[in-house]
């Protein structure tokens, strides 16, 4: 049970912690907002979690930022969950009033939508005065770059955003809700069929009738050939699908194919353990306004930002996101909010960048 004389007690928890500059840049952002918490870094392994969350409870902790490993294996031991946590089953940020139940909070999320409504504020500005349908977004994604991509999959479920991914982990596709092979005018999938998120159906085929092989009813591994037949398609038709049945999204074999004038916003992550290579003139393929995020760089700036700052496009970088995610966090238990240029600064001196 809290106590209003008891000084707040918040946390990261992760493993491993050391190195974790989460305690630091929040510290000082508390302090410099003279809100009088305490804020811990648990290095819990994941044996331990659940017997770490249940400590949370019993000692009355008001919040946690949840670091790697544990996004997806803190999101059953929540009491409840957002939106996004319950469609992504991830979590990153957890929090509790009083007695009352442990929440989970997918913010990640939250801080990409804003992202983009951001960049395209006027435009969304002038169109809400008429009341008109979301503008359809195309957002291409490079690689891997987890837990971002996961907070993709609620925006993923808007059926006014087109997605086009490169080399991206099966998953992202598979549970977004609009796989390629079988979404629907707006992008649910409801399947009489009894398909589960990742559009299997009860027999473990996925909507391209493969079993979890890769291997279709005769036996062959459709791998290649579908790689064959992406190409054709997306050549023959731009939305990769038809007029009754748009393919919201569409998946690509090269970044050259990826990125073109149509697409609005980027995100560039992880392939082959390195940051996806993209070269300056399929950055001057795009048109502002359009924002490109790189989620491979924690630096305040990158190659890509740079050259994308020359097109006037707008940019991120994986610090950008984190600074918000904290500043969200720490709204979300005191609700209070902070100085970002403090956070930022606290994160770029533990970094040293």
């Amino acid at each position: 049970m809290t106590d209003s004389a008891v000084q707040p007690i918040a946390c990261v928890l992760g493993h491993p912690i050391a190195g974790n500059p989460t305690q630091f840049a929040v510290e000082r952002a508390l302090a410099a907002a003279d809100i009088d918490w305490r804020f811990l870094s648990l290095d819990v392994t994941a044996e331990d979690l659940p017997a770490a969350v249940a400590g949370m409870r019993a000692m009355g902790f008001r919040g946690g930022i949840v670091a790697d490993p544990h996004r997806g294996a803190v999101a059953p031991l929540c009491d409840e969950t957002d939106e996004a946590a319950t469609i992504a089953a991830y979590v990153d940020v957890l929090s509790r009033q009083d007695d009352g139940p442990l929440r989970g909070h997918f913010v990640s999320t939250e801080v990409l939508r804003a992202a983009i409504s951001k960049t395209f504020a006027d435009e969304a500005a002038g169109e809400s005065a008429g009341d008109k349908s979301p503008v359809e977004r195309t957002i291409a994604v490079l690689g891997d770059a987890d837990p971002w991509l996961a907070a993709l999959l609620p925006l993923m479920r808007q059926p006014h955003y087109r997605w086009r991914l490169f080399d991206t982990p099966p998953e992202l596709w598979q549970r977004s809700g609009a796989d390629t092979a079988n979404s629907t005018p707006d992008g649910h999938q409801d399947d009489p069929a009894g398909r589960d998120l990742a559009g299997r159906d009860p027999a473990g085929r996925d909507p391209a009738g493969r079993d979890p092989a890769g291997r279709d009813p005769a036996g062959r591994d459709l791998a290649e050939v579908e790689r064959k037949e992406m190409n054709a398609q997306d050549v023959a038709s731009p939305t990769g699908g038809n007029a009754a049945h748009p393919r919201r999204v569409r998946r690509t074999a090269r970044i050259e194919e990826t990125i073109d004038e149509a697409v609005d916003v980027v995100l560039r992550g992880m392939c082959d353990g390195e940051p996806c290579l993209i070269s300056e003139t399929v950055i001057q393929r795009l048109r502002a306004p359009a924002l490109v995020i790189d989620l491979a760089e924690w630096t305040g700036s990158s190659p890509l930002t740079r050259a994308a700052g020359k097109q006037n496009l707008a940019t991120l970088t994986r610090l950008d996101l984190m600074v918000d995610q904290t500043a969200r966090a720490v709204q979300c238990w005191t609700d209070q909010a902070i100085d970002e240029a403090i956070l930022r600064e606290a994160y770029e001196e533990f970094l040293e960048i």
